[in-house]
């Protein structure tokens, strides 16, 4: 049995950025998230059996806040590294980062990173 988790636009004033007013003032950052767990029991009573998303969003969030991120790309794999470490009940993933207000006419820009177990490469 596998669950689909979701957490849309979570909404964090972030220092990123290589420009000199990125590294001066917080911007909004939206981080999307969402992913396949494999729960350890069917039907899931118990949290400790499967993932708790605000725990996710919460590491998510953390990461974000820890420090001055010149690029998303930097970001992004730190937040893949904690949850591929924090959560091994995860299968899959998607994180997706967007700077609102940067251009002109567009909603937001941004990046997303996909990982999968299957598809991980062994570190060591």
């Amino acid at each position: 049995m596998q669950l689909s988790f979701h957490i849309k636009q979570l909404r964090v004033m972030a220092l990123v950025g290589i420009l000199p007013q990125e590294r001066r003032l917080r911007q909004p950052l939206l981080i999307s998230c969402s992913g396949v767990i494999e729960p350890k029991r069917w039907p899931v009573v118990d949290l400790d059996d499967s993932v708790s998303y605000a725990d996710i969003a919460d590491c998510l969030r953390d990461i974000t806040l820890a420090q001055h991120w010149d690029l998303l790309e930097e970001l992004l794999e730190t937040q893949r590294a904690a949850l591929v470490q924090r959560f091994p009940l995860i299968n899959s993933f998607e994180i997706e980062l967007a700077k609102p207000e940067i251009i002109p006419d567009a909603a937001a820009v941004g990046l997303s990173l996909s990982w999968s177990k299957s598809q991980a490469i062994p570190h060591g």
